[in-house]
């Protein structure tokens, strides 16, 4: 690699590092339902709310994707960041349902323009100078800051919150904007930028297509919206998990953050699964996350949450591997858009997974746990041994 280059791609590394830091450097993450219902908001409209920010970024997730496809992915980044500390600011002074739903609007264009769009990006720069094997080390580094970072913010946010909570809001707000700066530190390649527009078909409708007929980029897509939905969720319940076990809530946001640490680990190392177990390494963690979800549950203990904690290691870990997974096999032109399916089926498959974990819990709230080890386990197992067949039979 020229000197130049590497010179370029440690500074482009560097300020993407610093952005995925950032991007969830946000203190307001450990009290933001709290402090909606300090504010007056029953749980009802609470609940309302998040309805609505699902919503928003489930009809404007793929088109996003594609207006990063033909516009700059480096701008979708920084209108990103720019939006979720104009929605963070408005929350400071919010009074009301329709100003806070303001706030998710414009938290739900940042996830929209950032998700995909800051993988795409990634890969395009990485591939320009022929470093696209390395993806899933780079994207992993970047996981593990980012899952870092959510773990520091969460773990200070309730202690700041505890003195005032406008402060800790107006920070996480200047966190995002640290974050809008280091974009102006990347770089995108000239194609990722500029294409030449089509005719015949939509950037979207190509994109879908691509996506659903190759089946290898399929595999991945399935994995998404069994695997990583199921994981994705798990921690909205995890305090459900906390209370269920004992722990004193004083405690919770210690115990998130040793959840979000062994996320951080997972997709740091993801790029060594990959390397020593091969094809079969995503389908094992998902065999591994029911596993040892199925052994947290075994009794209500404190000592078996950091086993619970597991389930997000292989869970984050699995993440990194399809997102190198789909990179690898996306058009250029379309690599944000594909991404952005890929999350848009994520977001359906969750809210399918969330009603059948509410209906289970109505039960007994075990119940809902282990409907979700079963589904990880079942899955993990059959995908794998699926997987050696198949290979078996080729050679």
């Amino acid at each position: 690699m020229p000197a130049r280059n590497r010179h370029d791609l440690r500074a482009f590394l560097r300020a993407y590092t610093v952005f995925r830091f950032f991007t969830d450097f946000a203190f307001v993450y450990a009290v933001y339902i709290v402090y909606f219902k300090i504010r007056g908001l029953s749980v009802y409209q609470i609940s309302l709310l998040l309805a609505f920010w699902c919503a928003f970024v489930l009809v404007f997730e793929v088109p996003a994707g594609a207006l990063a496809d033909r516009w700059s992915r480096k701008h979708m980044l920084s209108l990103g960041m720019l939006s979720k500390a104009v929605g963070f600011g408005i929350w400071i002074f919010a009074d009301s349902f329709s100003l806070f739903a303001l706030g998710f609007l414009f938290w739900g264009i940042q996830e929209t323009f950032c998700s995909g769009t800051q993988e795409a990006l990634l890969y395009d720069v990485l591939k320009r100078v022929s470093r696209e094997a390395d993806y899933e080390k780079v994207t992993g580094r970047a996981h593990f800051w980012s899952k870092t970072a959510a773990g520091i913010s969460v773990f200070l946010g309730g202690f700041m919150a505890s003195r005032n909570f406008e402060m800790t809001i107006a920070l996480s707000s200047l966190a995002m904007i640290v974050g809008l700066v280091s974009t102006l530190f990347l770089f995108e390649p000239e194609r990722s930028r500029r294409h030449e527009m089509r005719g015949h078909a939509s950037p979207m409708r190509e994109a879908f297509s691509e996506a659903l007929k190759n089946r290898a980029m399929l595999r991945f897509i399935v994995y998404t919206a069994v695997v990583l939905a199921v994981v994705g969720i798990l921690d909205e319940y995890e305090q459900l998990f906390f209370h269920r076990a004992g722990l004193p809530i004083a405690f919770f946001g210690v115990f998130t953050v040793m959840r979000m640490g062994m996320e951080a680990v997972g997709s740091r190392y993801a790029h060594i699964l990959r390397r020593t177990i091969g094809g079969d390494s995503m389908y094992l963690l998902a065999f591994m996350s029911g596993l040892f979800l199925a052994l947290a549950l075994i009794r209500k203990s404190v000592w078996l949450i950091p086993v619970f904690s597991l389930v997000f290691l292989f869970g984050s870990a699995g993440e990194v591997l399809v997102e190198g997974g789909i990179q690898r096999l996306a058009s250029a032109d379309r690599r944000a858009t594909v991404l952005s399916i890929n999350n848009l089926i994520l977001n359906g498959s969750a809210i399918a997974f969330i009603l059948g974990f509410g209906f289970l819990s109505r039960i007994r709230l075990e119940w809902g746990f282990y409907g979700f080890a079963m589904i990880l386990g079942v899955f993990g197992l059959y995908a794998t041994l699926r997987e050696r067949t198949l290979r078996n039979a080729s050679e």
